[in-house]
């Protein structure tokens, strides 16, 4: 339960207005309003109604009484539902208009419910595109930048007081699309690049961005971009069920093995589509290249093995070896081609041959710590690792 000061202050921000521009505005000391939301005072009660008014809100919410915001919420859900089961108008009142209005009108009670202050955003947001980009109906230019500002400033205040993850790349995302529906771009992306890489977040936002503007060659970057990033994610998490099936130990390894290979399926066609896109350029050391196929593909190969000593198949981990050799050689012809062209410098190239010429080694470490062991002590196993020993 927020106390009076916290609430105030809260409330002053969501106005966008200063403690000496409200000190001024009530005729009392800037000090006085910094006392009050430090809770050291309590307005006087004739101060409570002119404050009100000025933060926009009624002295019921700046007080924090009288109000039901469960049960309110509940209301507001049914009229949404109602709103929603209306036939479509393309006329100027349309479902979205009036399901910001709705929502505009709770929010006056509860003007600090961030999740409703985005969804009232989102939708005013689309009553916009639906009349000034799709043409759909008419929205005079007064109209639609009072209202564009409305939303704008929603979002935004979203974005500036709120600490939740979600809620505050929720905001960014909209008020990233009322830029672009103003068509101020650059604005835009400087939002959209706030956005974090993971779950493609940001060169979603940017694709966006460059479909508004109809900048289709950095589109169709963006749009390979994400499609990495799905295949990536998708052979990570094939990885991630695999060791989760592993960890279980003896009693487990068949059904680990053949998660494994699931994973390995899913890595191989991940480097036949994407392994010759992959960006090197700008990489400093190995672990910047850990998202590579090849490299993501040769993890999968120790954990195989792995499970394979630990059931005592040699042949097949053997074989697997032998693969995972023919995968190695593949991989440095490809980062030395990147090193005469001038994509990498001999540090990236350093880092990965180096880290190529240790994978017999990872084979066996996972379950033998011994360098002298059943598989080691195997021919084909020795001239797997003569012909990485041997690459410059």
């Amino acid at each position: 339960m927020l106390s009076f000061g916290q609430r105030l202050k809260m409330l002053r921000n969501e106005a966008d207005i200063s403690q000496y521009d409200l000190a001024e505005s009530l005729g009392v000391s800037a000090q006085s309003v910094s006392k009050w939301e430090c809770d050291a005072y309590f307005p006087d009660v004739s101060m409570l109604l002119p404050l009100a008014t000025l933060l926009g809100v009624t002295a019921d919410c700046l007080l924090g009484a009288g109000t039901n915001e469960k049960e309110d919420i509940e209301a507001l859900k049914k009229e949404m539902d109602r709103i929603n089961a209306e036939p479509w108008q393309s006329g100027h009142r349309n479902r979205n208009y009036k399901t910001f209005r709705a929502i505009e009108e709770f929010l006056k009670k509860y003007p600090l419910n961030y999740d409703y202050k985005l969804t009232c955003a989102d939708f005013l947001y689309c009553y916009l595109l639906r009349g000034r980009k799709q043409k759909a109906f008419e929205i005079p230019d007064d109209e639609f930048e009072k209202l564009w500002a409305k939303g704008f400033k929603m979002a935004n205040a979203v974005k500036n007081q709120d600490r939740n993850p979600t809620r505050l790349n929720y905001a960014r995302e909209i008020i990233m699309s009322y830029y672009c529906i103003k068509g101020e771009y650059d604005k835009a992306e400087s939002v959209a690049m706030e956005l974090p890489i993971r779950a493609t977040l940001k060169s979603n936002a940017l694709l966006y961005i460059a479909e508004e503007k109809h900048d289709f060659e950095s589109a169709e970057k963006l749009a390979q971009i994400n499609a990495i990033r799905n295949y990536q994610e998708c052979a990570w998490s094939m990885c991630t069920r695999a060791q989760k099936i592993s960890v279980f130990g003896q009693v487990r390894k068949e059904e680990a093995i053949e998660a494994w290979r699931d994973a390995m399926k899913s890595a191989y066609e991940y480097d036949r589509l994407f392994g010759k896109y992959w960006p090197y350029k700008g990489y400093d050391d190995l672990s910047d290249c850990i998202n590579h196929p090849k490299i993501l593909l040769s993890l999968i190969y120790f954990r195989l093995i792995g499970d394979f000593l630990a059931l005592g198949r040699i042949e097949d981990a053997l074989n697997s070896v032998e693969e995972l050799t023919e995968l190695g050689i593949e991989l440095h012809a490809e980062i030395k081609e990147k090193l005469n062209s001038g994509e990498i410098g001999e540090k990236t190239y350093s880092e990965v041959l180096a880290s190529i010429k240790e994978f017999p080694l990872h084979c066996y470490n996972s379950v033998i710590s011994d360098d002298d062991n059943i598989l080691t002590r195997e021919e084909r196993y020795k001239a797997c690792k003569a012909r990485l020993d041997a690459l410059e």
